[in-house]
């Protein structure tokens, strides 16, 4: 893509930055106020990178997330929902957005306090809310152009999330300006600083975002899903579901990265006492099991299980997208899996679908044995 083409599809960018470089020129903006609008501007960008994440429609191959993070589950969903008019969203979208994310606000406060630190008192608040609104202005714009123009459709979740944006603005907005606080430069070097941001977003702007898809793009799940009715049916006991994600929540708070709240929750008795320790504790346990509950009720309790005389499919009614298919030639085994705790583990069995080189845990299965037994017929 061409400057000019690139230009032309920005302008809100280059107007926006534009704002900037002209309060510098001529109405002699601080050091200051530049520290403190493109520290906004990176918290900006961190949200409005995270929500055109979700939308993003093209994955990349290489999607793989640390399976010990939250929502890392849903790296392998396939199907979106659609919220009102908004854009599909993609459940596969969200662990990579939230690994990026939480890697990228680690930065923000820790920038922050250094910005409060390298501030001069005498700063025209009038001059830092002019730049911030214009800066919000650009980003709103861009974001509604991603949205009507339908460009979601051919980003992926890396591309949609801004992350060499916001590097920019870290290293060299609030980077520069803080080099420049301490050097005491001549003042032209602050517009030039400007000019450098302002040519790497475009830069960033203009390359090609195209990734190569993911293996189920290619091979689609929904082709090998036969076109007669199925025999059977079996549902999820969302129940079930439940009372297993409840039970299991103290033992999560033994795991990473779950265990970094527990750590905290220790701190918090150590300096603050029993007392603080078991509200923060309790306050803890409850968040972790909304999330763990929340994460699962999209994985597991809207997947039904349709047996067919050839295949069993795994079918998501809430992502309206078959998740899984399997020719009942190719199963080895099925079994429900035994264990020492069956008697008090809550939530049901697992049953095990053992194929040539897979095998599928379908757990809280409604009817398991007649599950079973009408595969092993």
């Amino acid at each position: 893509m061409s400057w000019t083409e690139t230009i032309t599809r920005n302008p809100h960018t280059v107007v926006a930055n534009i704002v900037v470089l002209f309060g510098v020129i001529l109405f002699g903006w601080s050091a200051s106020v530049l520290l403190i609008v493109y520290w906004v501007e990176a918290g900006v960008a961190i949200i409005r990178g995270a929500v055109q994440g979700a939308f993003a429609e093209d994955t990349p191959k290489d999607l793989a997330v640390d399976q010990r993070l939250p929502f890392s589950s849903w790296s392998k969903k396939r199907g979106s929902v659609s919220l009102s008019r908004l854009p599909p969203i993609y459940p596969r979208n969200i662990p990579l957005v939230v690994a990026s994310i939480v890697v990228m606000t680690i930065f923000w406060p820790v920038t922050g306090a250094i910005v409060i630190v390298s501030v001069d008192t005498g700063f025209s608040i009038g001059s830092v809310l002019v730049g911030i609104t214009s800066l919000l202005i650009g980003h709103s714009v861009s974001f509604v152009d991603y949205i009507i123009n339908d460009r979601y459709t051919t980003a992926s979740p890396r591309s949609a999330l801004l992350r060499q944006q916001v590097l920019s603005v870290f290293a060299l907005g609030v980077g520069g300006v803080i080099v420049f606080t301490y050097t005491s430069p001549p003042s032209v070097l602050l517009v030039f600083i400007v000019i450098v941001k302002l040519i790497s977003e475009l830069v960033f702007a203009g390359l090609s975002h195209t990734e190569p898809l993911t293996e189920w793009d290619d091979d689609s799940v929904e082709d090998r899903v036969p076109d007669t009715d199925s025999t059977e049916i079996f549902q999820i006991s969302r129940w079930n579901l439940l009372v297993r994600e409840i039970a299991y929540t103290p033992l999560y708070m033994l795991m990473p990265p779950y265990l970094f709240l527990t750590f905290v929750v220790i701190l918090a008795g150590l300096i603050g006492g029993v007392r603080s320790a078991l509200i923060i504790g309790f306050i803890t346990i409850i968040i972790t099991m909304i999330c763990r509950i929340g994460v699962k009720m999209v994985q597991e309790a809207h997947v039904e299980y349709h047996v067919y005389s050839s295949h069993i499919v795994a079918y998501d009614t809430l992502l309206d997208t078959a998740q899984w298919t399997v020719r009942r030639s190719e199963v080895i085994d099925i079994s429900v899996k035994p264990s020492r705790f069956d008697r008090i583990r809550p939530g049901g069995q697992t049953v095990v679908v053992s194929a040539y080189d897979t095998d599928y845990r379908l757990q809280a299965l409604q009817n398991p044995d007649l599950f079973v037994n009408l595969l092993s017929e």
